[in-house]
């Protein structure tokens, strides 16, 4: 405490602070007046006295009035300065309380120090000196009780939760209003309250045993517990504990600080999840990826995909010696490769021998990335390797994999950068298959109409309608429920997104599901053609053996006959046979070569195929005129064929006396002046087999209608009174 002894002397004059109002208590009315106007004067005006003759009376007053600081006399009628702290401290009043006593009472004195005064004066002396000490007690008081609130306020709205607790009986003696506000208590029900009641069961233990160490050791730091609220629910906290000791060292009570964590919990679940979905698509990818720091380390990572190319287990790659994949020839072009990445310096994909298992070497393209850490530093490379042995090489280039590696451990966001760089089709699912994410080739590939707002946040039920009917909803359900993989191929998933083929690989991540889909359509088809094509030449050689076999028989029995009968007019019936077998031996390697597709392409004259064709099949009484052909690109020797079997067909067929072969547009037209097709064969006219001639093959027109498409054009027949025959090289109008 201060006395007029130790104290200093302040000046107020420039100050700006607040008014401060003190009450100044004493029976003697001369006294009060000359204390009113000294404070007021020697504090510039800072202070605002106001007076009051006895106790009682100024009890009366601070009823109706806020008073900063409270200056009485010690020896007073009726109730002395000592009997008036002390009834203002029975009420709570904590009013800072300056008391003024004559010369030589210092067990006056003592006693008010004891009883919660803040300061005292000794009436006697100079008068200006007392009343400068005063004016300093005042505004020191003033600025204390300031402090003191301003530190109440810091402590009560803190954002973190504080509490003491007495280590002998466990209970609550102090806390702040963050803890009433988290727990949903009022202040009056936390004090005295046991501390243990505020932390949930699923803690409880290890919250007991931590205030044991805390009583032993005196201090913890970073805990994690669970606070209980008063409705029942939890609040994750970081505990940090102090102890006020007492003069001998004893622990008397804790200081706690209670941090709300719930966010960072949230965190660590979305980045758990992160890693979680990367890890999937990770190991689940078809795209071969594997982790390394250098040429003289071992492998860090890698997933199945990497692992079967190279013919080791996933546990046998990883931990492998780098050098032992690597073709020694290539050690000093990977050194080099690894100093430029290490120095900032991005690389392209290098061509590479890696060697495999059981020895052989394997040519990959390498496209290497280097990982760095939040400072910077190179963390290790990961590289994606691309089989050269094969037919079909995966294209990377655009593959962002440094950002999809460092969605791992940053953000959602890098995550879906590596999903939308991927050369496939990405999808993820919550548990109840909503679509949580798509990347861009799942948009362009499958909702080329919409927009990505318009697909995630819908049920796959709600983009695939009839989902459940084919029985996969319920199998994608199983996905997440087992963690097993399920896989389909061939799929059209409805008639909404038209109709090509898809190969589906569904797989758990997280608490949901991904899926990766692949466009297949091509293979498809091309089966199918292989299919089709196999069939037909299956039937088309039955057909031909038929057919042979039969003309080899009449054949020999002609023979026969002639030998044993000397029958010359048979000789006739065995050339017309002879020469059908020769027709259909002829159409049948056409027809082969018609199956074809057509490989030998190159610009040709349509004007001398024309005119060499003519030359070659039609006889001299037959015109042929054409004008103004152009050039093509197309199989020669194909072309050849379409024109030869129109114009026999036009002879043969049509008695024609005249061929004309025009240009229009971007189709080529040929039309002849013989019997016009009926109208009944019109439609099967390009059918294999059909034909009007008795013993004819009925392949001619099956074969020009095979090259044609083996370009990718058609050719139809124009409904006119003259037969035209009109080859489309663009799709014709309808």
């Amino acid at each position: 405490m201060y006395s007029q002894e130790n104290s200093t002397k302040p000046q107020y004059k420039d100050s700006q602070e607040d008014i401060v109002h003190v009450l100044c208590i004493d029976d003697e009315k001369d006294f009060l007046s000359l204390i009113r106007r000294s404070l007021e004067k020697l504090s510039y005006g800072r202070i605002k006295a106001e007076i009051s003759f006895s106790a009682k009376q100024a009890l009366d007053l601070l009823e109706k009035k806020s008073i900063d600081v409270i200056v009485s006399d010690y020896q007073m009628p009726e109730m002395n300065g000592l009997e008036l702290l002390t009834e203002l401290r029975k009420q709570g009043n904590t009013v800072p309380f300056i008391i003024l006593t004559g010369r030589g009472k210092e067990e006056v004195v003592i006693q008010a120090l004891n009883m919660g005064a803040d300061f005292y004066l000794q009436k006697g002396g100079d008068v200006k000196t007392l009343f400068t000490e005063l004016v300093h007690f005042i505004m020191i008081s003033t600025d204390l009780r300031k402090s003191e609130k301003s530190y109440q306020d810091l402590y009560e709205n803190a954002p973190d939760m504080f509490v003491s607790v007495d280590t002998k009986t466990g209970k609550i003696i102090l806390c702040n209003q963050t803890l009433v506000t988290c727990l949903g208590y009022s202040k009056k029900e936390l004090i005295n309250y046991p501390v243990f009641e505020i932390y949930h069961p699923d803690c409880l233990e290890e919250a007991k045993r931590l205030f044991q160490l805390f009583k032993e050791m005196g201090v913890i730091k970073d805990a994690e517990l669970l606070l209980k609220r008063k409705d029942g629910r939890k609040i994750p906290v970081s505990l940090n504990v102090s102890a006020e000791r007492d003069v001998h060292g004893n622990v008397l009570y804790s200081r706690s600080i209670l941090r709300d964590i719930t966010k960072l919990k949230q965190v660590e679940k979305s980045l758990l999840e992160i890693d979680q979905r990367y890890q999937a698509l990770f190991k689940s990818s078809n795209i071969a990826i594997f982790t390394g720091k250098s040429l003289d380390n071992v492998i860090l990572d890698a997933n199945q995909t990497v692992a079967k190319m190279l013919g080791y287990e996933i546990d046998e790659l990883i931990g492998l010696p780098f050098k032992q994949i690597v073709d020694s020839s290539e050690f000093d072009n990977v050194d080099q490769k690894i100093i430029s990445l290490r120095s900032g310096i991005k690389t392209s994909g290098h061509y590479r021998l890696l060697i495999k298992k059981e020895g052989t070497k394997l040519p990959v393209k390498i496209k290497p990335v280097m990982i760095y850490d939040q400072e910077g530093q190179p963390l290790y490379i990961q590289s994606v390797i691309s089989n050269l042995s094969i037919l079909h090489e995966l294209t990377l280039d655009n593959l962002n994999l440094d950002e999809a590696l460092k969605a791992l451990k940053e953000s959602k966001e890098r995550l879906r950068d590596f999903m939308e760089s991927a050369t496939e089709n990405f999808a993820l699912f919550d548990l109840n298959l909503n679509i949580i994410d798509v990347n861009k080739g799942t948009m362009k590939s499958l909702f080329p109409n919409l927009n990505k707002e318009d697909v995630v946040g819908k049920n796959i039920t709600d983009i695939i309608p009839n989902l459940k009917e084919t029985g996969r909803y319920n199998q994608y359900l199983e996905v997440i429920r087992t963690g097993n993989p399920i896989y389909f191929d061939n799929i059209i998933l409805h008639s909404r997104f038209g109709d090509f083929n898809l190969e589906i690989r569904a797989f758990k991540v997280g608490t949901g599901m991904g899926m990766i889909t692949t466009d297949v359509t091509k293979r498809t088809k091309a089966e199918d053609l292989l299919r089709h094509q196999k069939q037909e030449l299956s039937e088309f050689v039955h057909q031909i053996n038929h057919d042979t076999r039969s003309g080899l028989f009449s054949i020999q029995g002609y023979a026969e006959l002639l030998e044993e009968k000397g029958e010359n007019d048979l000789a006739p019936k065995i050339i017309r046979i002879t020469k059908k077998i020769q027709e259909l031996l002829k159409r049948s390697v056409e027809l082969s070569d018609a199956g074809l597709v057509a490989k030998k392409t190159d610009i040709v004259n349509l004007n001398d195929i024309i005119k060499k064709v003519a030359q070659d099949v039609l006889p001299e009484n037959i015109s042929i005129s054409s004008t103004d052909l152009p050039s093509m690109f197309c199989d020669r020797l194909k072309m050849t064929q379409i024109f030869q079997n129109l114009f026999e067909n036009a002879v043969i067929h049509g008695k024609a006396t005249k061929i004309e072969v025009i240009s229009d547009q971007n189709s080529i037209l040929i039309r002849n002046d013989g019997i016009p097709i009926p109208e009944d064969h019109r439609s099967k006219i390009f059918q294999k087999g059909f034909t009007t001639i008795e013993g004819n093959s009925g392949l001619g027109l099956n074969i020009v209608k095979k090259i044609v498409e083996a370009h990718s054009w058609t050719i139809t027949l124009k409904s006119d009174e003259t037969t035209i025959f009109c080859i489309h090289t663009s799709p014709p109008e309808s």
